[in-house]
């Protein structure tokens, strides 16, 4: 049964009663991943419905956009794909924890577009996600690697995304708050500006990559990373992400341990802020949504 926060026809409903609407797009961490009973996702648990309802006093409609391993292209596009009645919000906040830059999004044909289901995602190699699969969708994810994925592609593609963002918020009069999922300090200018001037070279046949190295600033890509809202771009408490916000309450916070840290230890952290999977516990979602309601009030 679909979650009110992901349920269309609800979060219609509902926009009539309070003409405010808070979406929060992302991945796994903002859908509610590891929330749920024996760690499922559960959207009702997750910062965007905790804000809505706990710390703006039900007053906005949530809309949860997010889906487990997608991409920022999945989070971006649901909100042109989804028939949210947009028109009735007299007050509409879009919340976006980007994810990984190199996840690449497809559109899955053989869903009726309920929320979650609408993409599947390019990994551009081998991981867990895809143990399952068979040929040829498993050898698409390590061709897409080979043949079109790049340090490069990655934040010349996510500049292009960050634009279709800005515009539609501009479109709608909306407020954008830009909080990323679990990469500390990835999504800024500078990094961008490092990886835009690299120079790739790749076999004219294969596609392949046959050099890749960083090139002297020249100014030549101000204009794509000048039309990025990196003023959107906040900071909770120092915490530059989702991941490390919650990594900063445990006890001995140590900046070297990255998810990666969290996730290959199976278990909750020492201080019940982090699960298994290195997702937010309930107590970080709560704290998120606290933090986030200064920024709506």
């Amino acid at each position: 049964m679909l979650a009110d926060c992901q349920n269309i026809e609800f979060i219609n409903l509902d926009l009539k009663r309070t003409k405010s609407a808070v979406v929060a797009i992302g991945d796994s961490f903002t859908e509610g991943d590891e929330l749920g009973t024996n760690d499922d996702t559960d959207p009702n648990l997750s910062f965007v419905n905790i804000l809505c309802k706990k710390y703006l006093n039900n007053d906005y409609t949530p809309i949860n956009f997010g889906q487990a391993a997608s991409g920022n292209t999945a989070a971006i596009m649901r909100l042109l794909l989804q028939n949210v009645n947009w028109h009735l919000c007299e007050k509409l906040t879009v919340i976006f924890c980007p994810s990984s830059m190199h996840r690449f999004d497809v559109i899955n044909d053989t869903t009726d577009l309920t929320i979650g289901t609408e993409f599947k995602t390019l990994w551009g190699f081998m991981c867990p996600h895809l143990d399952y699969t068979e040929s040829p969708w498993r050898d698409i994810h390590t061709i897409f690697g080979q043949s079109i994925l790049s340090t490069r592609w990655e934040a010349l593609h996510n500049l292009l995304l960050f634009q279709i963002l800005d515009l539609w918020c501009k479109s709608k009069n909306a407020e954008l708050l830009i909080f990323p999922a679990f990469y500390p300090n990835m999504y800024n200018r500078n990094y961008f500006n490092s990886l835009v001037n690299q120079s790739v070279q790749r076999n004219k046949n294969s596609q392949l990559i046959v050099d890749q190295k960083a090139t002297h600033d020249l100014g030549k890509y101000n204009h794509l990373l000048d039309s990025v809202p990196w003023d959107k771009i906040i900071k909770i408490d120092e915490a530059t992400c989702f991941f490390d916000l919650c990594a900063r309450q445990e006890p001995n916070y140590d900046p070297k341990k990255d998810i990666g840290y969290y996730a290959s230890r199976g278990v909750i952290s020492e201080g019940g802020w982090l699960m298994p999977r290195g997702h937010p516990s309930s107590k970080g979602h709560d704290l998120l949504a606290r933090k986030l309601m200064a920024y709506i009030k």
